[in-house]
């Protein structure tokens, strides 16, 4: 449900995922055409790496990381945002 805390709702609040029906079909039209593949893969190669990176030194000298919570997570919403065109700060 939207009350449970994950990374999209803490990133974007209340989403598209719990939207009424309507409103859920004219968000997603407009978002789609960002999240096909082709969009996504101009991504990859750069972005990605970039992302992944930044983060991995985050915890670096560490030697450990909590994976979910200081990689995976700040990965996906980071990237989601940038394929978004929202701000990553």
């Amino acid at each position: 449900t939207a009350d449970i805390p994950g990374p999209l709702n803490r990133t974007l609040g209340r989403n598209m995922m719990h939207a009424p029906r309507d409103y859920h079909r004219r968000l997603r039209a407009m978002i789609e055409p960002l999240l096909r593949p082709a969009a996504i893969k101009r991504h990859a190669d750069e972005t990605i790496p970039r992302l992944a990176n930044d983060l991995i030194d985050a915890f670096r000298d560490r030697g450990e990381a909590e994976i979910i919570a200081e990689f995976a997570e700040p990965l996906s919403v980071r990237m989601l945002k940038r394929v978004l065109g929202m701000p990553e700060g």
